[in-house]
C-alpha cells in the first residue's frame, strides 16, 4: 500500500472526539463531535465501497486514573478496532509524546480535538508502521 495515497482516517478519541481524513499530507475534512455523534459518522459515512479507506490510525491511550471520561475513551477505541477489523482497514496507534513531533506541520485553522486527529495522522504518514 502507497501510504501518500491511501486514505486514512485518524481519530482522538475521548468524550469529544477529533478526527481528520486525508490522502498524504492533504487534509480532505475534519471535525469534532462528541464520541456517540462521531461513532455514528464513522458507521453512516465512512464505511461505504466506494470511499476507500485504507487506514484507521488513533491516538493511544494511557490509563493513569479510572474516570468516567477515560472510560469514554476506551470505548471509543473498541469500536475504533472493531471498524477496522471488520472493514480489513489497516490500523494504528500513535502516542501523545510522538504526535507532538507533528503537530506544527498541522494547518493553523484547524483547532481543538481535530488539531491533534490532524497530528496523528501525519505522524503515522512519516512514521507509522503500515
Amino acid at each position: 500500500m502507497d501510504r501518500h495515497m491511501a486514505l486514512v482516517l485518524s481519530i482522538d478519541p475521548g468524550e469529544d472526539c477529533g478526527w481528520a481524513l486525508g490522502r498524504g499530507t492533504t487534509l480532505l475534512e475534519y471535525g469534532q463531535p462528541d464520541s456517540d455523534t462521531c461513532l455514528r459518522w464513522i458507521s453512516h459515512e465512512m464505511i461505504r465501497p466506494n470511499l476507500a479507506i485504507a487506514r484507521l490510525v488513533w491516538e493511544r491511550f494511557d490509563l493513569r486514573q479510572n474516570t468516567p471520561e477515560a472510560a469514554a475513551t476506551i470505548e471509543v477505541i473498541g469500536v475504533l478496532k472493531f471498524f477496522a477489523r471488520t472493514n480489513v482497514w489497516s490500523q494504528g496507534e500513535v502516542t501523545a509524546s510522538a504526535k507532538r513531533k507533528t503537530m506544527s506541520q498541522v494547518a493553523p485553522e484547524v483547532k481543538g480535538h481535530a488539531r491533534d486527529a490532524e497530528a496523528v495522522r501525519l505522524w503515522d504518514l512519516d512514521y507509522g508502521q503500515w
